[in-house]
């Protein structure tokens, strides 16, 4: 789950999170657009701050698809 989704649906603001783990509100809102990428100990406290539910493997960037390449074509 995406630190963004998770304020989304437990109706948290940014300064309500930020309170929570320290982190500033400038920090978290570019932690959620993408701008930023936590470093291992921001990973952890956002981790626990969420319950588990915003984990490492959360952060991971997902590689783009192109629909007009198959892999056939690629060969």
């Amino acid at each position: 789950m995406t630190l963004s989704d998770y304020l989304k649906r437990e109706g948290l603001t940014l300064d309500v999170f930020g309170q929570r783990t320290q982190l500033s509100a400038a920090t978290i809102s570019r932690l959620c657009r993408g701008i930023n990428m936590p470093d291992w100990t921001t990973v952890h406290v956002i981790h626990e701050a969420t319950a588990g539910e915003v984990t490492a493997n959360d952060w991971m960037i997902k590689p783009a698809t192109d629909a007009g390449t198959s892999e056939e074509s690629a060969a």
